[in-house]
């Protein structure tokens, strides 16, 4: 009842022009700021920027190219709300972020900005750029050129053929003319993974090149190393044979030295016998 009582006054008093004046003005008091035509015009630009990222990320999602086709949408963005969070306080600017960024539970705008930076960095998409932020770098130019030379061998070594799924064909002439192509291609996806300059792009791109490889066209890479590993797997193989012949041996060896032959102990009466029988 009591908080019945204070609505209807509450209503009262508003609807009292000489004791409220203005109602409308009162309400706006508590009523948070609508963006004024500068903020609205950036916020505009963010919904556009934002959406044309989106669209790039799904464009180039597969195969894998987004580290190289979306990074200037990304940096766009990045920029506009990078303006509007590092606005001086006590400034019209200031007050639109305050609006635009946290004057909602939802804080939409914080949620799609958190999404984008954390899609980025487990793309590791600047690990495929230069520090300082320019082009690509030296090594990734290097290996994305090498896998369009991988793939265009396989092309070229099909022989016409069409590839269908789940179904082996004649592709010997493949593994054959494209092997050297495909073991340097392993090798310096090796070195730039120990480097840690490999970005999702270079992953994606090194993954459907092997499953081509070995699960498509059933090739394998000859190890010239072979006589090696044939040696010391050899040698492993061969230890417990080597290591209970020897404890064999060496038990054989300590039993010939405890059994000794019994020599007859001498005795006066065994002397005595012998002197009678002589």
């Amino acid at each position: 009842m009591a908080a019945v009582a204070a609505g209807l006054a509450l209503l009262l008093f508003l609807s009292v022009p000489g004791e409220s004046g203005d109602w409308t003005d009162t309400l706006e008091q508590w009523a948070p700021p609508y963006p004024d035509p500068a903020c609205l015009r950036l916020l505009e630009e963010v919904a556009n920027s934002s959406a044309a990222l989106s669209r790039c990320l799904v464009r180039f999602a597969r195969p894998v190219r987004l580290c190289r086709h979306c990074r200037a949408e990304f940096l766009e963005l990045s920029r506009l709300l990078g303006n509007i969070s590092a606005a001086p306080q006590n400034t019209s600017e200031s007050s639109c972020a305050a609006n635009l960024l946290r004057s909602d539970r939802l804080q939409l705008i914080l949620s799609l900005t958190e999404f984008f930076n954390r899609t980025w960095k487990d793309a590791k998409c600047e690990q495929c750029y230069q520090k300082d932020g320019g082009e690509i770098l030296n090594s990734t130019g290097a290996f994305l050129d090498l896998y369009d030379a991988v793939i265009v061998c396989f092309e070229n070594n099909l022989q016409g053929q069409i590839i269908v799924p789940s179904q082996p064909g004649n592709y010997s002439q493949v593994c054959r003319n494209c092997s050297n192509s495909y073991r340097s291609l392993n090798v310096l996806y090796g070195q730039l993974e120990t480097e840690s300059t490999l970005c999702i792009d270079l992953e994606d791109a090194m993954n459907i090149t092997r499953r081509l490889w070995s699960t498509t066209f059933f090739c394998t890479v000859p190890c010239k190393d072979t006589v090696p590993v044939i040696a010391v797997s050899s040698f492993v193989l061969f230890l417990p044979v080597i290591f209970y012949l020897s404890s064999f041996l060496h038990s054989e060896q300590k039993k010939r030295k405890l059994i000794q032959p019994k020599r007859v102990a001498s005795s006066p009466s065994l002397v005595n016998i012998q002197n009678k029988c002589s």
